[in-house]
Protein backbone atom coordinates (compact mmCIF):
# COMPACT_ATOMS: atom_id res chain seq x y z
CA UNK A 1 0.00 0.00 0.00
CA UNK A 2 2.99 2.14 1.09
CA UNK A 3 2.97 5.99 2.71
CA UNK A 4 -0.66 7.59 2.16
CA UNK A 5 0.16 10.79 0.04
CA UNK A 6 -2.94 12.96 1.46
CA UNK A 7 -1.40 13.86 4.75
CA UNK A 8 -1.57 17.53 5.25
CA UNK A 9 0.25 19.11 8.47
CA UNK A 10 2.15 22.33 9.15
CA UNK A 11 5.28 22.21 7.08
CA UNK A 12 5.56 18.84 5.89
CA UNK A 13 8.27 18.40 3.03
CA UNK A 14 8.21 14.80 2.83
CA UNK A 15 6.07 11.95 4.28
CA UNK A 16 7.76 8.67 5.64
CA UNK A 17 4.85 7.39 7.72
CA UNK A 18 1.39 8.00 8.37
CA UNK A 19 -1.85 5.92 9.93
CA UNK A 20 -4.94 6.45 11.39
CA UNK A 21 -7.10 4.30 13.70
CA UNK A 22 -10.40 4.25 14.84
CA UNK A 23 -12.05 3.13 18.50
CA UNK A 24 -15.27 3.41 19.73
CA UNK A 25 -14.56 5.98 23.19
CA UNK A 26 -17.24 4.16 25.47
CA UNK A 27 -18.62 0.34 25.14
CA UNK A 28 -21.56 -0.41 27.37
CA UNK A 29 -23.02 -3.66 27.54
CA UNK A 30 -26.95 -3.79 29.07
CA UNK A 31 -27.30 -7.54 30.49
CA UNK A 32 -30.69 -8.66 31.82
CA UNK A 33 -31.04 -10.82 34.78
CA UNK A 34 -29.85 -13.89 33.49
CA UNK A 35 -26.71 -11.85 32.43
CA UNK A 36 -27.80 -12.02 28.57
CA UNK A 37 -26.54 -8.84 26.70
CA UNK A 38 -29.53 -7.35 25.89
CA UNK A 39 -28.03 -4.14 24.17
CA UNK A 40 -24.83 -2.75 23.86
CA UNK A 41 -23.93 1.12 23.54
CA UNK A 42 -21.15 2.33 22.12
CA UNK A 43 -19.80 6.28 22.46
CA UNK A 44 -18.75 8.30 20.00
CA UNK A 45 -15.19 7.46 17.81
CA UNK A 46 -12.39 8.47 18.88
CA UNK A 47 -9.15 8.48 15.79
CA UNK A 48 -5.70 8.58 16.38
CA UNK A 49 -3.30 9.52 13.81
CA UNK A 50 0.22 9.22 13.71
CA UNK A 51 2.93 11.20 11.02
CA UNK A 52 6.34 10.91 10.64
CA UNK A 53 8.56 12.90 8.14
CA UNK A 54 10.95 15.63 7.60
CA UNK A 55 9.92 19.58 7.38
CA UNK A 56 11.54 22.76 6.30
CA UNK A 57 10.01 23.87 9.90
CA UNK A 58 12.72 23.90 12.08
CA UNK A 59 10.19 23.51 14.78
CA UNK A 60 8.21 20.48 13.40
CA UNK A 61 4.16 19.86 14.19
CA UNK A 62 3.47 21.90 16.97
CA UNK A 63 0.69 20.91 19.55
CA UNK A 64 -2.59 22.24 18.16
CA UNK A 65 -1.61 22.12 14.92
CA UNK A 66 -4.28 20.43 11.95
CA UNK A 67 -3.07 17.24 10.54
CA UNK A 68 -4.69 15.20 8.34
CA UNK A 69 -4.59 11.27 7.24
CA UNK A 70 -7.03 10.53 4.54
CA UNK A 71 -10.43 12.40 5.13
CA UNK A 72 -9.45 12.70 9.05
CA UNK A 73 -8.87 15.66 10.59
CA UNK A 74 -7.85 16.02 13.81
CA UNK A 75 -5.36 18.25 16.20
CA UNK A 76 -1.72 17.13 17.03
CA UNK A 77 -1.33 16.28 20.59
CA UNK A 78 2.23 15.62 20.73
CA UNK A 79 5.19 15.89 18.84
CA UNK A 80 9.00 15.23 18.61
CA UNK A 81 11.82 16.34 16.36
CA UNK A 82 14.50 13.15 16.23
CA UNK A 83 17.09 14.82 13.89
CA UNK A 84 17.82 18.72 12.61
CA UNK A 85 19.71 20.48 10.20
CA UNK A 86 20.85 23.45 8.42
CA UNK A 87 17.67 22.57 5.75
CA UNK A 88 15.39 20.18 7.65
CA UNK A 89 14.01 18.64 10.49
CA UNK A 90 12.93 14.88 10.69
CA UNK A 91 9.86 14.90 13.19
CA UNK A 92 6.94 12.57 14.45
CA UNK A 93 3.82 13.98 15.64
CA UNK A 94 0.21 12.55 16.86
CA UNK A 95 -3.10 13.79 16.81
CA UNK A 96 -6.39 13.15 17.89
CA UNK A 97 -10.06 13.31 16.05
CA UNK A 98 -13.55 12.56 18.30
CA UNK A 99 -16.41 11.39 15.73
CA UNK A 100 -16.19 11.23 12.14
CA UNK A 101 -14.62 7.96 10.06
CA UNK A 102 -11.89 6.65 7.95
CA UNK A 103 -12.78 5.71 4.55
Amino acid sequence: MGVPTDVLTAGITAITQASAEASAGTVVRAKNGEGEIKGILMGKKTISMSVSGYSDNKLGAQLGDSITVGTVGGIVISSSIEASAEDFTKFSAEGRAISGGIV
